[in-house]
C-alpha cells in the first residue's frame, strides 16, 4: 500500500468496497477528485461499466501514468470511457455539471463542500469519502472494517446538530463520542506509517472544522 502525504493507494479488494458501496452502474458518471494513478477510474470503467470514468490529477507524472495504465489495462471499448485530466479540483475550466457520483479520497478542508454546492449537480449526486464522512453531516452508507472506511453522501447532505450525534453516525456505536472519532483518526493515520508532523497536520485540519461546523 503505497502511501504520500494525504493519500495512500488502495488495493483492489478495497476499490471494489468503495465502488460497489457507491452502487455503480451504466448510467453513472463518476469522478475520482485526486486520482493519483488512475486504479479507482480504470476499476469504475472495466468491472462497474460506467457511463464515463474521469480521473482528476494534480500531479502531472501520477496523471501520465494513470493514462499509460489504462491504455495497458482497457479494450478500445472501455477506453472511450474514461479520461483524465491535469489540474487542480477546483481548477474553474473542470465542469461537473453531468457527475452522478464523485470519489474524494482527500482529507476535507473548507473548500470541499462550497465546491459540490457551487459546482456539481443541485440536488441528487452521490460522493465516496475514505476515513470519515463530511464533518458535521450524516453518511447515508458506510463500509466500516479492515485498514480503510468508506462513507456514501448522498445529496442534498443531512445535518447533523451536535457532535455526540456525528460521532455515533462515524464510528457506528451508540456510546460513541467526538474524542472517541478523534482516537480512530489518529489511528489512521498511525496505521499508515505517517510522521509525527503529517499526523499533526490532519489532526488540526480535523479539529478546526470541528470547531466550525458544531
Amino acid at each position: 500500500m503505497t502511501w504520500t502525504f494525504g493519500r495512500f493507494e488502495l488495493p483492489p479488494t478495497s476499490i471494489r468496497a468503495l465502488l460497489e458501496l457507491g452502487q455503480l452502474g451504466p448510467s453513472d458518471i463518476f469522478v475520482d477528485l485526486g486520482s493519483g494513478t488512475g486504479k479507482v477510474v480504470v476499476m469504475a470503467a472495466e468491472v462497474f461499466r460506467v457511463r464515463l470514468a474521469i480521473g482528476i490529477e494534480l500531479e502531472a507524472e501520477s496523471r501520465e501514468k494513470a493514462r499509460l495504465d489504462a491504455i495497458k489495462r482497457l479494450d478500445k471499448e472501455q477506453l472511450t470511457r474514461v479520461d483524465f485530466w491535469l489540474g487542480d479540483i477546483h481548477n474553474d475550466d473542470f465542469y461537473y455539471d453531468d457527475i452522478t457520483i464523485a470519489y474524494n479520497s482527500l482529507e476535507e478542508d473548507e473548500q470541499e463542500i462550497p465546491l459540490y454546492r457551487n459546482k456539481f449537480p443541485r440536488g441528487k449526486f452521490r460522493l465516496l469519502k475514505k476515513d470519515l464522512p463530511l464533518v458535521g453531516y450524516a453518511p447515508s452508507a458506510a463500509v466500516r472494517g479492515g485498514r480503510t472506511w468508506f462513507f456514501r453522501m448522498d445529496f442534498p447532505l443531512t445535518r447533523v446538530r451536535s457532535k455526540s450525534q456525528w460521532a455515533k453516525l462515524v464510528l457506528g456505536r451508540p456510546n460513541s463520542t467526538i474524542a472517541d472519532v478523534y482516537e480512530y483518526y489518529r489511528n489512521v493515520w498511525e496505521k499508515r506509517g505517517t510522521v509525527q508532523k503529517e499526523n499533526r497536520i490532519g489532526m488540526n485540519r480535523l479539529e478546526g472544522l470541528i470547531l466550525n461546523r458544531f
